[in-house]
């Protein structure tokens, strides 16, 4: 049906992955940054752009060089794998999140990206994986209470696999 001007209407969505669904309403004073895969929608009044990281945010971070960047005045929708997890940053308090955990933080919060274990410095730069982001606040973090990177290494030993010899057992799910 045609829309009717100034006739309210319910606009169902639901995201890609089993989670939880975050309505934000933003006031125009606060940006939200939020990581890939986590927008879900947003009123027409909300702007979003992308936000460029500094290079060590990019290329150490798992999100890569530009992350999601949201402001305006109106309601912005995000979601995550998982339950999400709220955390209020007082001035100064400081937050160390897992980069996979991350859903969105407000724009005006500082952070940067860190090896969590200081002493594999070289599997770390290059897998991505010993990463988080050190939060320094005022401001607010969503994180997720699960990993989709996770979800699929786990998943990995039990898919079909392909038998280049063009016989055996097929490979599929079940097998022992």
């Amino acid at each position: 049906p045609e829309a009717t001007p100034g006739q309210a209407y319910d606009v169902l969505v639901a995201p890609g992955i089993p989670g939880e669904v975050l309505l934000l309403h933003l006031d125009g004073q606060v940006s939200w940054r939020i990581q890939k895969g986590s927008f879900l929608a947003c009123d027409p009044s909300i702007r979003v752009n992308t936000a460029m990281q500094s290079f060590t945010q990019g290329c150490c971070s798992g999100e890569g060089l530009f992350v999601l960047e949201a402001e305006g005045m109106g309601r912005l929708v995000v979601n995550s794998f998982g339950s999400m997890i709220r955390y209020d940053l007082g001035p100064g308090e400081k937050r160390i999140v897992d980069n996979g955990a991350l859903v969105a933080w407000t724009g005006h919060t500082e952070y940067t990206i860190s090896r969590a274990n200081k002493n594999n410095t070289m599997a770390s730069i290059f897998s991505g994986e010993g990463l988080v982001c050190k939060f320094t606040g005022p401001g607010t973090i969503f994180i997720q209470s699960r990993s989709l990177q996770a979800l699929a290494k786990a998943i990995v030993p039990y898919l079909p696999t392909q038998n280049a010899g063009g016989g055996g057992d097929g490979g599929g799910f079940g097998d022992d």
